[in-house]
């Protein structure tokens, strides 16, 4: 990890606390880099980020979840 990994993390925390978003990745803000920040709160809780860097998923349920958040791509109605 160098540098500029830690600074697009951090940009990334900051652009997932604007969006008041569960998660994000790299790509969201511009940049093609191994990175992701995830909020495992309760939907109704203020967001918990945790920057993942490199991330490699090594498991997965077959529980799904919903919640009114979509794409923060998309324009807000």
């Amino acid at each position: 990890m160098d540098d500029v990994l830690l600074a697009i993390g951090e940009q990334l925390r900051a652009a997932g606390t604007r969006a008041e978003a569960h998660g994000l990745a790299a790509a969201h803000i511009g940049y093609i880099a191994p990175l992701a920040v995830i909020s495992l709160a309760d939907p109704s809780a203020a967001r918990d980020y945790l920057v993942l860097f490199n991330p490699v998923v090594l498991s997965a349920t077959e529980t799904l979840a919903f919640w009114l958040e979509g794409s923060v791509s998309n324009a807000r109605n």
